[in-house]
């Protein structure tokens, strides 16, 4: 299958280069997550424990959505109504498993049951492995930006730790997403 991935949008404000992650629908790693899927993983059905306010889940329904991918996501209990759940829970083919946990490590839990029982791919939390991380740096690399400093939310920090690897003479700023 030829995929179609169109460019990373960079905008220039005031001397500073921003990457739009945000106008690509997903976001960046949809991107990522799309060429992964198309190149690396066979599997019908990608397993994944997410979150209910993170953007994983979106991500991972869109880059199934491109790549013929069911994608069964696994949810902590009880179940939150935010927005970015309502798009998750908007895409065919996505299937929210709520599961009896007060944190995501009960999720992760029942996703690795899930995905040994079905044999489905279990993706770590944030995507934090080398075949979803060196993607993301090769993408970042291509962008032809030399940035001195970088601004990033994160949740897991894998994006940070990518921009790190990506940039290494760049001062990495991460916008703690966790705090409580």
């Amino acid at each position: 299958m030829k995929l179609y991935l169109p460019n990373l949008i960079i905008q220039q404000h005031k001397g500073l280069h921003v990457v739009r992650g945000d106008l690509y629908q997903g976001g960046i790693k949809c991107r990522v997550l799309t060429e992964l899927f198309a190149a690396d993983i066979k599997e019908e059905e990608v397993v994944y424990a997410g979150c209910y306010f993170g953007h994983s889940g979106f991500a991972l329904g869109l880059a199934g959505l491109a790549t013929d991918k069911r994608i069964a996501l696994f949810l902590p209990s009880p179940h939150k109504d935010t927005y970015i759940q309502r798009q998750v829970e908007s895409l065919n083919n996505v299937t929210c498993h709520i599961v009896e946990a007060e944190h995501q490590d009960g999720a992760v839990a029942a996703a690795r049951e899930y995905a040994e029982k079905t044999g489905g791919y279990l993706l770590p939390v944030g995507f934090d492995y080398p075949a979803f991380t060196d993607r993301y740096i090769a993408l970042m690399q291509s962008l032809d930006i030399h940035p001195e400093e970088v601004w990033v939310s994160g949740g897991s920090g894998v994006s940070a730790r990518c921009l790190i690897r990506a940039f290494p003479n760049a001062r990495i700023n991460v916008i703690n997403l966790n705090v409580r």
